[in-house]
């Protein structure tokens, strides 16, 4: 990581290097993003510039997959990757403590138009769970990693005899 400073007519720009596996997404907003970086300093980009859009893009496209790849590495190796307050492994969730496994949760990430990251359970109109969604780093990959693992533990749990049809 380094940091190059742009002389322009108008003033004098710096910019920050920063290398992909850095970089931890902490939350889009409306032509805005705020990240982390692996040393713990965080970052807001403004709306305001042009081409906000593309960058964002370009970093979600560009970190998603590496966060992707050492979240399941991580759970290869210890069983559980975590994404801020929030614990992915492969028979669920744990969350504040609380454990829930995969076949009680309906739907788990962000709730598109309100800004949070949600859990939702079968039969309960209300969440289980909900945060600001700048509260779950990486939630691109959180969420990718949960769809991954809900669906091999549904292709591997045992078919109930009781309840399958003929």
């Amino acid at each position: 990581m380094g940091k190059t400073h742009v002389s322009y007519p108008s003033g004098l720009v710096g910019v920050l290097i920063i290398a992909w596996f850095q970089t931890a997404l902490r939350g889009v907003f409306r032509r805005a993003i705020a990240f982390e970086l692996a040393d713990g300093r965080k970052f807001w980009l403004s709306g305001m510039y042009d081409g906000v859009e593309a960058m964002i893009e370009a970093i979600e496209n560009r970190t998603t997959p590496l966060t992707l790849a050492d979240s399941r590495e991580s759970i290869r190796r210890t069983g559980a990757a975590a994404f801020g307050p929030i614990t992915v492994r492969p028979d669920g969730l744990i969350v504040d403590n609380k454990k829930i496994t995969w076949r009680h949760i309906e739907y788990a990430g962000l709730q598109s138009g309100i800004g949070k990251f949600v859990i939702k359970l079968h039969g309960v109109p209300e969440p289980w769970y909900s945060v600001k969604d700048t509260t779950v780093p990486n939630a691109s990959a959180c969420m990718h990693l949960m769809v991954e693992l809900k669906q091999a533990e549904h292709a591997t749990r045992p078919i109930d005899e009781s309840t399958a049809s003929a």
